[in-house]
């Protein structure tokens, strides 16, 4: 993946908002990718389209440009928990409370609506695609991380997590990194799994609540520096230094360039 389905910063109002690029003249320095104030999750699919999930539980999606293509919005199901755009030709967005996952095409338009009820799921606590399609699942009831077709069908199942103890024994979250799996807990190490669903080990990510995804690295941001966890090679890589102070914002990566989300919007990092 991915994705990111990484996690914050900027909304746009359901009357709509600014979503042209500004001069950095008029934005404090700052190279504006977006401009909107109250993002909850933002990720990039691999074609470098840009996602926005906002605090309306509108999804927007965006071209590589900062250009609006596409945006939804589903008001009858609560406050969405997460999104998913691994796969560019398929967005999931999950509601948790309402044990509830959307499947939209490229333009948003829904394909699918599952409610896990239906499948026998009650307390299912994170999900995201995996890259063949499937869902993978933390199954709060059994304990388990199932790989599930879209038909409810278990594609496979762990070994029940008081077995393998792992850090994250309730993921909210679940990253498909292409050979990897990482479920987070809140205030809880990061747990690794390969792509059959078998537990590797744990790592401890620095200022983890402002940790993103960009397949296989883990990234976050401290002062003038960006930090990047190889998954696959289990370290951190050299800093990636910045000009701009990148405290307490969330980093993303997409392609060769580096973003970041403030109160403002997202906009372009520019290396030393």
């Amino acid at each position: 993946m991915k994705y990111l389905f990484s996690l914050l910063i900027i909304s746009l109002s359901a009357a709509g908002c600014t979503t042209a690029r500004h001069s950095s003249k008029e934005n404090d320095g700052l190279n504006y990718l977006i401009l909107n104030p109250a993002i909850r999750f933002l990720d990039f699919d691999p074609l470098g389209n840009l996602y926005i999930l906002d605090e309306t539980d509108r999804v927007s999606k965006y071209d590589t440009t900062g250009k609006l293509l596409f945006h939804v919005v589903n008001n009858n199901l609560g406050e969405a928990h997460s999104i998913d755009v691994g796969n560019p030709f398929k967005t999931m967005v999950f509601y948790r409370d309402q044990q509830t996952i959307l499947l939209y095409d490229r333009t948003l338009s829904e394909i699918q609506r599952i409610r896990l009820a239906e499948w026998k799921l009650h307390d299912i606590t994170a999900a995201c695609l995996s890259p063949d399609n499937a869902l993978w699942m933390f199954d709060g009831t059994n304990r388990v991380l199932i790989k599930s077709g879209d038909d409810g069908n278990a594609l496979l199942t762990s070994d029940p997590f008081d077995i393998i103890a792992p850090a994250s024994v309730r993921p909210d979250f679940i990253y498909d990194l292409d050979h990897f799996l990482l479920l987070k807990e809140t205030s809880h190490p990061v747990s690794v799994f390969d792509d059959f669903g078998k537990f590797i080990y744990n790592v401890e990510i620095p200022v983890e609540e402002f940790f993103s995804v960009s397949s296989p690295f883990v990234i976050t941001g401290t002062g003038n520096e960006i930090q990047m966890y190889d998954i696959a090679e289990r370290k951190f890589l050299t800093p990636v230094l910045v000009k701009t102070n990148v405290e307490n914002n969330r980093i993303y990566k997409s392609g060769n360039k580096y973003y970041a989300t403030d109160g403002k919007g997202i906009y372009i990092l520019t290396e030393i």
